[in-house]
């Protein structure tokens, strides 16, 4: 367990932008129908005003309709999406949204902290889903089907000033902060051999399991740059007392963030639903909305189970 006096310490060094760093002690946190009415944040959204979709809670599998609990497995070093916040609770983004999902369909989902790269190799044995920000990619598409939920991209972010000139277009020969077995992590990889390719400096990549040590290899200077999604981005500045900055995309590309779950699973069509109801409603834009973030819902949730479907749903 990560002492209190610890956390303190981190937060001198990077003005609070670590206070959800690996508090391993917490596995679990249930969200569903007996949640609180008032978002973790404190930004006061009603989750109770939600109501429970008879129709769509009967699309549930059985299994789930008798144990009325879904376990997904999260990554809790994740700010704003899955944090463990200061009280020792899992909160963030996906957790709000869960939260209302969870209203609509009348059952509890329960997040349960993982180390990222064990997310997905554990749905279906160990969880029901993973639910982390997980970014849409044809080689997940392979492993496992996603309900889509947000739309974001990735960015390039630095100590404020950006001391090492960083240019984000122009990353050859700088040191590349990403978290282990991300698609920014895979990013940075085929950056660099295109630096090299072309006879340049290659990059410097520096990785870990913690997307809190991440932030924290820019804050102090030992990396360059870290690559991460957008909103990560945006709370890792506000939290840091604007001690870093971003610097803007480093490609071209959008992303999907998905709910993941085992290859064909039934499970999938209800949470598509609950996702849709909540869209619809305008709940899942003020949800959003009290993180920060604007047009970030998708205007409607997709399973995707192949390559095609993922190609339908990012025209979404």
């Amino acid at each position: 367990m990560v002492t209190k006096n610890y956390i303190l310490r981190l937060r001198k060094v990077i003005a609070a932008a670590l206070m959800i760093m690996m508090i391993a002690g917490i596995s679990a946190c249930s969200v569903g129908k007996n949640a609180e009415s008032v978002a973790e944040n404190g930004a006061g959204f009603d989750f109770m005003a939600i109501q429970k979709d008879d129709a769509i809670a009967d699309l549930l599998p059985i299994e789930v309709r008798e144990s009325g609990v879904i376990q997904v497995g999260s990554d809790t070093t994740y700010s704003p999406f899955d944090f463990i916040s200061e009280d020792n609770k899992i909160t963030g983004i996906d957790i709000d949204i869960a939260k209302a999902m969870s209203r609509v369909l009348g059952v509890e989902i329960v997040f349960n902290t993982s180390i990222f790269d064990q997310i997905i190799p554990s749905i279906g044995a160990k969880y029901n889903a993973g639910f982390s920000a997980l970014f849409v990619t044809d080689e997940r598409i392979k492993q496992v089907d996603f309900v889509s939920y947000m739309q974001t991209a990735s960015v390039v972010t630095a100590q404020k000033g950006n001391p090492s000139a960083v240019d984000p277009k122009n990353l050859c020969g700088k040191k590349i902060a990403v978290q282990t077995n991300t698609t920014e992590f895979q990013d940075a990889e085929a950056i660099g051999e295109k630096c090299v390719a072309s006879g340049r400096d290659n990059v410097t990549i520096l990785a870990n399991d913690s997307q809190a040590q991440v932030t924290n290899y820019v804050a102090t200077g030992r990396a360059d740059v870290m690559f991460t999604e957008k909103a990560v981005a945006g709370y890792a500045i506000k939290l840091s007392d604007d001690k870093l900055e971003m610097l803007g995309e480093y490609g071209d590309d959008n992303y999907l963030l998905g709910i993941a779950l085992k290859k064909g699973d039934s499970l999938a069509v209800p949470l598509q639903k609950a996702l849709n109801v909540l869209i619809q409603s305008g709940d899942m834009d003020k949800i959003l909305d009290t993180w920060g973030i604007t047009n970030g819902s998708v205007t409607e949730s997709k399973v995707i189970k192949t390559s095609a479907d993922f190609e339908a749903a990012s025209g979404n």
